[in-house]
């Protein structure tokens, strides 16, 4: 049964690490450039209007030299964050939390090893948030005793079906707002959702979406 399951982890874990490439691989390629550009032409036009051309480069080399900080920062902080370790530590917190037995965590990871590729069972797909350009790697599995969710917020979010004794599809609207070199807009946007109650009215968690129609795949993966 150990074994099962940690096969299961390890697969996990490879999901992880694409997951982790393709968020460093944004990071690197579009947002580094473009903060590091973006600060090097504003200090540098910055000094231009109060001082001379050599001022003028020198604040460019400055702001590029303080892009490159923070973005190693945030570099780094997103590399920890989408560790593989992290990935084990979100699926183990989700097993406690439901209190799974060592055979429901065998049944879980057989069910989640069988489904992996079936399209009837698992919906992939790339979740972009409003105001940002950076979509990320999500996927919904969906099996006879269990419901996971893996690459949102939770990392690791698993339903226990058994629990479950009536599933709703929801929708929220929110507001964000978008900072602009001069302007600050607010705007408003809707959030999508596969929300789970127990047999007392209580929520079990559920699932959330930007787009209204993977919600509504999700809700008919359900046999809703």
């Amino acid at each position: 049964m150990e074994a099962n399951f940690q096969q299961w982890i390890d697969e996990e874990k490879k999901w992880m690490a694409g997951y982790r490439k393709k968020t460093m691989r944004t990071l690197t390629h579009i947002t580094a450039p473009c903060v590091i550009i973006g600060l090097a032409l504003f200090f540098g036009v910055m000094m231009l209007l109060s001082g001379p051309v050599s001022d003028a480069v020198y604040g460019a080399i400055s702001g590029a030299v303080f892009g490159a900080i923070i973005m190693g920062f945030v570099i780094l902080i997103v590399s920890v964050g989408a560790s593989n370790g992290r990935m084990e530590r979100a699926i183990m917190s989700a097993v406690r939390q439901l209190n799974l037995s060592e055979a429901e965590q065998f049944q879980l990871a057989s069910e989640m090893l069988e489904a992996r590729g079936d399209r009837s069972k698992e919906l992939a797909f790339e979740s972009k948030a409003p105001n940002s350009s950076n979509p990320l790697p999500v996927c919904v599995t969906v099996t006879e005793h269990y419901a996971y969710m893996k690459g949102d917020s939770p990392l690791a979010n698993i339903i226990r079906l058994s629990d479950v004794d009536r599933i709703e599809a929801a929708q929220e609207q929110r507001q964000a707002t978008r900072r602009g070199s001069q302007v600050k807009t607010i705007y408003t946007f809707n959030v999508y959702a596969v929300c789970f109650f127990d047999r007392e009215g209580e929520s079990l968690g559920g699932f959330g979406f930007f787009d209204e129609n993977l919600r509504n795949q999700t809700m008919r993966m359900l046999g809703q």
